[in-house]
């Protein structure tokens, strides 16, 4: 099989891409497609007589088979992640709740303690609550004398 680059010009015939795995039938004298680093060799005619059934089987035997994998490797990765969360659920409800390296030895705060950890009073807080109570609708004054 004669080698040839793309862009070159051609015969008639049917040729094919090394790199990209695509025949390519030229009817008339023309232009291969591609660049110069496309790789295209040229196919004898009795070759792809024998070449044709022999691709045109494997595309119906293969092609059903690709669509059975592809519907059980998404089967098998819902599967997978199902179990894996129940594997982690059931290490979560398993594991122990004692922390040995946890230690309580301040017996709680005193009341001193306590008081002085209380938050100061927020004095703008007060101030809006006041203003809004202070505003109140005039039916609602009038209602209650």
């Amino acid at each position: 099989m004669k080698r040839y680059h793309g862009n070159e010009k051609v015969g008639p015939g049917i040729y094919f891409n090394v790199r990209e795995l695509v025949f390519r039938s030229v009817e008339d004298e023309g232009r291969l497609p591609g660049g110069e680093t496309d790789v295209w060799r040229q196919v004898p005619a009795l070759v792809m007589l024998v070449l044709a059934p022999v691709l045109a089987l494997a595309y119906v035997i293969f092609l059903p088979l690709v669509g059975f994998l592809m519907l059980g490797g998404l089967a098998l990765g819902w599967l997978g992640r199902q179990l894996l969360h129940a594997v982690r659920a059931a290490g979560r409800v398993l594991s122990p709740a004692w922390q040995p390296a946890l230690a309580f030895l301040g017996r709680g705060r005193k009341k001193e303690d306590a008081e002085r950890a209380k938050p100061e009073a927020d004095l703008w807080a007060a101030e809006v609550r006041r203003a809004l109570n202070e505003t109140e609708p005039p039916a609602a004054k009038e209602k209650e004398s």
